[in-house]
């Protein structure tokens, strides 16, 4: 990843959230009382690397689930969003063992977090005749390693080794991306697709940086 690419990233992410934040500040006074507020659950999938530690990984499949709490701008195309969530990432791979006679070895790198996304959303358009609402994201989330586990497999037999103490326990992250939601029941039901990127260190060894894709469906509530 480009350092270019990282730190333009990171100036839309926060330059979204400063912006909201001010925003919904100056608005939350004008509201009168109205409950502008939403609680949003959701589940999806995530496609994690980790770049740096080895040319060989590649990205793995893992999952995401958490809820946010987000505060629109009454008046504004501007809204400012804080959750938990707990997400998979890591990588994978396979290789030969030379050594012991060209062996073919799988291995998958599982890590999991417990992450506090603070984002911020600007609505881009309305498609016309239509309730469905596009929306620009940039934020920053900071993560707490809950477990690093390694897994082989060699000759169809698997084993697992716990690795978290050769992780760093914190990550922060930036992401953007893109999001849509419709009017549905009670609720609007919504989808986010974000790209991630970690600034810290992955391993103490000081090597590797996560990054990947999450795709995300919610439905908000309001409250």
């Amino acid at each position: 990843m480009n350092k270019k690419l990282l730190i333009a990233m990171s100036v839309f992410a926060f330059s979204l959230a400063a912006k909201a934040a001010s925003q919904t500040s100056t608005a939350t006074e004008s509201a009168q009382g109205s409950n502008q507020n939403f609680l949003k659950p959701y589940v999806g999938v995530s496609s994690f690397n980790i770049d740096g530690i080895a040319d060989d990984f590649s990205s793995k499949g893992g999952f995401v689930v958490g809820a946010a709490y987000l505060m629109p701008t009454p008046g504004q195309n501007l809204a400012v969003e804080a959750g938990l969530e707990f997400l998979q990432a890591g990588a994978q791979r396979e290789y030969v063992w030379v050594s012991s006679g060209g062996t073919a070895i799988k291995q998958e790198l599982n890590l999991t977090y417990l992450a506090i996304p603070v984002k911020a959303r600007y609505q881009i358009f309305q498609q016309p005749y239509s309730t469905v609402n596009y929306s620009a994201i940039g934020g920053v989330t900071v993560a707490h390693m809950l477990s690093a586990k390694s897994k082989t497999e060699t000759f169809g037999v698997s084993d697992e080794t716990d690795m978290t103490s050769d992780f760093n326990t914190t990550d922060v992250m930036a992401s953007i991306g893109f999001g849509a939601e419709t009017e549905m029941f009670a609720g609007k039901a919504n989808l986010d697709i974000e790209y991630t990127r970690g600034f810290l260190d992955v391993t103490k060894d000081g090597g590797g940086h996560n990054s990947g894709f999450v795709v995300k469906a919610g439905y908000s509530l309001q409250l």
